[in-house]
């Protein structure tokens, strides 16, 4: 008995085993069609990469030693190569051609104008600010969308925001004149609720009068009305029509002997002739800068040595001495 129990529970291990293999088998298609079936194409535009492009905090090189990796005894060699030729020749780590900006003292402000400063100085660090942008300086971008929107009848994205920022400051305005003309109306009618029972009560007084006093004036009244109109009516039968006068004149030629029947009118205008339109796009003139704040210049100008400021009248750099009494001064109004 015990040998048929074993020999059954062998032969229910063996028939179980082509099973699992049979299931797999047949599992194993579908994993394949699903790898291989195509994704979708994406609609969206890609975004760009802000964690790329604002990698850098501030408007400077770093040289950093690259990491130490405990299980490779190599990189030690390597780290010690890079520190050593670091200090023997140090690298820079301002650029070439340093940031160059122009102090005003009417906006109390640095000025950059080069674009690739402006650009390198607001995605390292955000420093500054567009003078026709609320933040990043991007008038040249928005230009260029709200041209592009406008040949197929849109409007940008900042055009539409403002449209219904207006709608609902509209809105309000006109509800806050509703409103106060609703408190109006309720405050007339109870004011000529209490004006009425005063003049019940003036009426009663008024129909006291004597009748013999008035009487006699109306009749009065109703004489010379009745003169007046008799003398000044005027029959409709001889009323004469009279047609407006032209200015019309004859102007003689002496050439000729002819003369021209013309009006007082002058000519019309001949309209100008407009220019054929053409198809051809000017270039857009970038007409924005970036502007710097004191604080900010101060950092950038004696902190990092990043940015020389030159003075508006020498076109000359300021020193930093001479920078920060200047600072100073601006520093209040007036």
């Amino acid at each position: 008995m015990a040998s048929s129990n074993t020999e059954a529970s062998e032969s229910s291990k063996l028939d179980a085993k082509p099973i699992a293999t049979e299931t797999v088998k047949e599992s194993s298609p579908t994993n394949v069609t699903a790898q291989d079936k195509p994704r979708p194409a994406r609609t969206r535009p890609q975004r760009p990469n802000y964690f790329l492009i604002h990698s850098k905090p501030l408007p400077l090189e770093t040289h950093p030693l690259p990491a130490f990796v405990p299980q490779n005894p190599l990189s030690l060699l390597r780290i010690a190569y890079i520190y050593l030729s670091q200090l023997i020749s140090t690298p820079s780590s301002h650029p070439d051609v340093l940031i160059t900006g122009i102090f005003s003292s009417e906006t109390r402000s640095v000025h950059i104008t080069d674009q690739k400063s402006i650009r390198a100085l607001w995605e390292m660090g955000f420093f500054g600010k567009g003078t026709l942008s609320r933040s990043e300086p991007s008038w040249l971008d928005r230009e260029k969308a709200r041209l592009k929107a406008s040949k197929h009848g849109g409007g940008t994205a900042e055009e539409n925001t403002r449209k219904r920022r207006e709608e609902r400051k509209l809105f309000k305005l006109e509800r806050a004149r509703l409103e106060a003309e609703q408190i109006e109306e309720t405050l007339r009618k109870e004011r000529a609720a209490l004006e009425a029972k005063k003049e019940v009560k003036d009426e009663e007084k008024a129909t006291e009068i004597a009748i013999s006093h008035v009487f006699p004036w109306m009749q009065q009244e109703n004489a010379n009305a009745d003169f007046t109109e008799e003398t000044q009516a005027v029959p409709a039968e001889t009323a004469e029509t009279k047609e407006p006068a032209t200015n019309i004149v004859d102007v003689p030629i002496l050439e000729t002997g002819t003369t021209i029947h013309t009006t007082g009118i002058p000519p019309s205008s001949v309209p100008a002739e407009t220019p054929l339109s053409t198809d051809v796009e000017a270039p857009i003139t970038n007409q924005e800068h970036l502007q710097l704040n004191l604080e900010e210049s101060f950092f950038l100008c004696y902190a990092l040595g990043a940015l020389t400021i030159l003075n508006p009248s020498t076109s000359q750099p300021i020193p930093p001495p001479s920078l920060l009494t200047l600072f100073r001064r601006h520093s209040h109004f007036p």
